[in-house]
């Protein structure tokens, strides 16, 4: 009598760790297929501003650029010496608008519009020109 006990509950041991083991390779194969066929992330959905020069036009201040680079950065060209730049960190915040800032400091924060105009909260707004 204890012989068959002790059977039973080796053999439905035994089945679970089967079924168990079954479930786990059938997950890591729905996994592994998953990893396969999903779309890879490219750097615009990352960061829509990544590549691309915008430019404003203030009549009372002169012309700005920036540069938003594909690693981070920004290079911001001011109207009094528009042959140097300045490089700021740059990423994109919550509800995906830009931010640019030198350390703690935020030098320039905009959001970009349907038409791809950039509209920073100054008021101004900054056109794509590439």
């Amino acid at each position: 009598m204890f012989k068959s006990i002790l059977t039973y509950v080796a053999a439905k041991k035994v089945i679970t760790c089967v079924v168990l083991a079954a479930m786990l390779i059938g997950v890591m194969a729905v996994a592994c297929v998953a990893a396969v066929f999903a779309p890879k992330a490219s750097a615009d959905e990352m960061n829509p501003y990544a590549g691309k020069t915008f430019k404003m036009v203030d009549p009372r201040y002169g012309t700005s650029t920036m540069y938003v680079t594909e690693d981070g950065r920004a290079l911001v060209k001011l109207p009094d010496n528009a042959r140097v730049g300045y490089y700021f960190d740059a990423y994109v915040g919550d509800n995906g608008k830009l931010l640019v800032v030198d350390g703690n400091n935020t030098v320039f924060s905009a959001f970009m519009n349907d038409n791809g105009t950039l509209s920073d909260y100054d008021g101004a707004t900054w056109f794509d020109i590439d």
